[in-house]
């Protein structure tokens, strides 16, 4: 089974708390999808059956809590403009289901297009109205898809569904929202999905972006500080042929542009743990070398 991680390319998901006034997470949020797995083939027994899977899975523990619905939840609006629920697929209705998904920990969050044709819920003269409707339900978040382009377009055809694609994701700050079955994972994807090293990277404190540190003959290396001084380093190989790094820590010396964290290893020395390996290799002591496989990536964080 193939697994899917949503938000990734081309739409920039920007998720708004319609219960708090400041309208940014800093953290990546993290959890469940329901589109590219089940599309409108979904109802209320569905969810929950999803939801305590995420719970009883243990995804839930590592950080998975948000549980997304989709379009198909709502079937128009009414003679004074408020969305109606679709009675068939959610007859309990969205509160009901809220209280379940909070019930067990969770929270959930309903899917609000800007732009997005055939979206009933898009209308931007009933943001409040829906606002207030989704706070009289419990909904924890709307997510607002606004279409743009992001840093993750130029790997999209290369790395899509793949631990590339979701190392990638850990360095960018992305949003995680799997969207495979989490009643019956499958172990390369569950794998994935639950690597804690990974998810640490795209859970750092601190919050910054990874930059690209080098580029040659489809060998990209990407940087990113994290807390306690310490960086997660990403060769990503673009190419249709493994590719060998042979990287001389000791003549690596960069600077990230925008936070201007200082990346010094003449001066200073990191063990080398690989996140996909799940092993210490070494330290920057000593050259690194490894070869990484076409369309896949060596992910390592230096720690201290």
């Amino acid at each position: 089974m193939r697994y899917f991680i949503l938000f990734s390319f081309v739409v920039l998901s920007v998720t708004i708390n319609c219960q708090k006034t400041n309208n940014s997470v800093k953290l990546p949020p993290m959890g469940w999808n329901s589109w590219e797995q089940f599309g409108c083939k979904i109802n209320e027994t569905l969810i929950m059956e999803i939801s305590d899977a995420i719970v009883s899975s243990g995804i839930y523990e590592i950080g998975y809590e948000y549980i997304i619905i989709e379009d198909c939840w709502q079937s128009g609006r009414d003679s004074l403009g408020f969305l109606i629920v679709d009675e068939f697929r959610f007859p309990s209705g969205i509160k009901s289901l809220a209280d379940y998904v909070h019930n067990i920990g969770l929270k959930l969050t309903l899917f609000k297009g800007v732009g997005v044709e055939n979206d009933q819920s898009t209308n931007d003269m009933y943001i409040n109205q829906d606002n207030q409707l989704y706070n009289s339900w419990g909904v924890d978040f709307i997510n607002y898809d606004v279409r743009k382009r992001n840093v993750m377009d130029s790997y999209k055809s290369i790395i899509k569904g793949s631990r590339a694609e979701f190392s990638m994701k850990c360095m960018f700050n992305d949003a995680i929202f799997i969207s495979n079955d989490p009643r019956n994972f499958d172990e390369k994807s569950f794998e994935i999905i639950a690597n804690k090293g990974a998810i640490a990277v795209n859970q750092d404190k601190l919050a910054i972006q990874a930059f690209k540190i080098n580029s040659n003959n489809g060998l990209d290396i990407w940087a990113k500080p994290l807390e306690k001084d310490e960086w997660a380093i990403c060769f990503i190989n673009t190419d249709s042929l493994a590719r060998e790094i042979i990287f001389d820590w000791k003549n690596t010396d960069v600077i990230d542009p925008v936070s201007k964290k200082h990346l010094n290893l003449k001066e200073k020395k990191f063990h080398i743990y690989n996140v996909w390996e799940y092993k210490i290799e070494g330290t920057t002591k000593k050259v690194y070398k490894s070869i990484v496989t076409p369309n896949d990536v060596i992910f390592l964080l230096l720690i201290n």
